[in-house]
């Protein structure tokens, strides 16, 4: 088993009241991320959100804060996941929203942030969002702790 820390970089990118998310289909799971992936050897955080977000949404995209920083560690299987989340903006928002490059993301699209509740996000973290909309960071970054235990069952 492969021991090192992954890190993975998300972007949030809202438009409106809705947040850009992608679906993931993982055998016979789906769920939904907000676009992002894993930070290379040697890649700066704004060159991998860059590079997942176009491969993901067909967007391009520009860092403006870091939101909230959050952990998924799982002793059975050993992994260990750092998740860093930043709000966004979309540079082409008119541009076609098409996954490009990962198949196991078969859809991305804008979705209501009303309804984040009804759909199953990886890690659990719909009513942070929530708070972002409603603008309660105030610039402040958020440390979320370990959300495995509500991750990946």
């Amino acid at each position: 088993m492969d021991k090192r820390i992954r890190i993975r970089i998300a972007v949030v990118i809202p438009r409106g009241d809705e947040i850009l998310l992608v679906r993931h289909v993982k055998g016979d799971r789906q769920y939904w991320l907000i676009p992002g992936g894993g930070l290379d050897w040697g890649e700066t955080i704004e060159d991998c959100a860059k590079r997942e977000i176009k491969e993901e949404t067909n967007l391009d995209v520009k860092i403006i804060k870091l939101l909230f920083i959050s952990e998924s560690v799982s002793k059975e299987d050993e992994r260990h996941l750092i998740n860093l989340t930043f709000l966004g903006k979309a540079l082409n928002p008119e541009d076609e929203i098409k996954v490009l490059d990962d198949d196991r993301i078969v859809e991305a699209r804008f979705v209501p942030v009303k309804d984040l509740d009804k759909i199953e996000i990886h890690p659990p973290i719909a009513p942070f969002i929530a708070r972002v909309f409603r603008d309660e960071f105030r610039g402040n970054t958020l440390f979320l702790g370990n959300l495995w235990s509500y991750s990946f069952r």
